[in-house]
């Protein structure tokens, strides 16, 4: 797997609010599926992850947010 980064200034308001995101396994594992497709639809995601439809839209939801 490769290394996959995410720069972030420390003063930026959503610091907090992507670490949160970030320490959630859940989240890094759609952060990382996503980075390596054009598209997915909610599905894919789950189908790919072999998780619950409405966890999957739970999490996005954290992500878009």
């Amino acid at each position: 797997m490769k290394d996959k980064f995410i720069l972030v200034s420390l003063d930026d308001e959503r610091a907090k609010h992507i670490s949160e995101v970030l320490s959630n396994k859940t989240c890094k594992k759609i952060i990382d599926f996503l980075s390596e497709q054009k598209e997915a639809s909610e599905k894919d995601i789950a189908d790919f992850l072999k998780i619950p439809l409405n966890t999957t839209e739970y999490n996005l939801n954290k992500l878009i947010k």
